[in-house]
């Protein structure tokens, strides 16, 4: 899309959730500018380019991982788009040959009390749901987009998010990440049992590493 305008045309980008939000946000954006002497920036969710990328620019996606899902998450897309129904069938399908809950009804649950929304979700954190649901989202929005035109050069998953970007490369197909993702989820549900388990992320060298996970 950006390839289509005048190459000359300054850029500036951010994400609005509505008109009142839009005309706070560039308000930022001009204080910014008056501020910024460059030809680029990239501050508070607002980025500015004095000129277009050039015809030899690569764009990347980068999928995220777990921790990343909410409840509802992209319901009006859902809605909206067959290619997101079609990624959510896939992923239920898998999920129920494992003897799990469709994952679409964890992620969009049926009109609850208060009270039980907790529990729906404790549901969806678990690692048997997280991961359909977030395959399910993430293939199915990348579908969207490759339906109406957009293409790639290059493809990262975060954690999980590996898989759906093997999926995006083309590796292998929607059914086959919707199995890997309900079974990965399942077995490493299975592996942690009732106890308290969770990742710990160590800003050092390799060589600490080794030495605080030698006693393990």
């Amino acid at each position: 899309t950006y390839r289509e305008l005048n190459p000359n045309n300054a850029r500036l980008s951010f994400v609005a959730k509505d008109t009142a939000q839009a005309l706070k946000v560039a308000n930022e954006a001009l204080q910014e500018l008056d501020k910024q002497e460059g030809k680029y920036f990239s501050k508070k969710g607002i980025t500015y380019s004095e000129k277009a990328l050039t015809q030899l620019s690569k764009v990347a996606v980068l999928f995220p991982g777990q921790g990343s899902q909410y409840l509802n998450m992209l319901s009006n897309v859902t809605g909206a788009y067959p290619e997101m129904r079609k990624a959510f069938t896939a992923a239920d399908n898998e999920m129920i040959k494992c003897g799990n809950k469709p994952i679409s009804s964890v992620v969009y649950p049926k009109a609850k009390y208060e009270t039980e929304v907790a529990d729906v979700d404790d549901t969806l954190v678990k690692t048997q749901y997280t991961q359909p649901a977030l395959a399910a989202v993430e293939a199915g929005l990348f579908d969207i987009m490759r339906k109406r035109g957009f293409s790639t050069d290059f493809v990262i998953g975060h954690s999980f998010g590996e898989l759906v970007a093997l999926y995006a490369a083309g590796v292998f197909k929607k059914e086959e990440l919707m199995s890997l993702s309900a079974l990965r989820g399942k077995y490493m549900n299975e592996c942690t049992g009732a106890q308290k388990t969770g990742m710990t992320a160590m800003l050092t060298d390799k060589e600490t590493v080794l030495q605080i996970i030698k006693p393990y």
